[in-house]
């Protein structure tokens, strides 16, 4: 469960996102979810990606298909 389980490119697409918003990427941590393991294969779909700002200890947990713009939408409204 860490930031390094996340696509690079997802990684990048966020970091982007919060520098165009003026923002500095080391305000906030990622964790996500490891696919699980089952007795026959292993399940390819991460469940979730959880977002928390440091300072403020502000955390939301988005679904792992949609996380980037979910996230995208609750910084432009200011919940982080």
């Amino acid at each position: 469960m860490s930031k390094s389980s996340i696509h690079p490119s997802e990684i990048e697409d966020f970091e982007n996102e919060i520098r165009r918003r003026g923002r500095a990427p080391d305000e906030f941590e990622l964790t996500a979810d490891d696919p699980e393991l089952t007795t026959t294969q292993i399940q390819h779909v991460r469940g979730t990606v959880s977002v928390r700002n440091k300072k403020t200890g502000i955390t939301r947990t988005y679904r792992y298909q949609r996380w980037v713009p979910d996230f995208i939408r609750d910084i432009d409204v200011s919940v982080f």
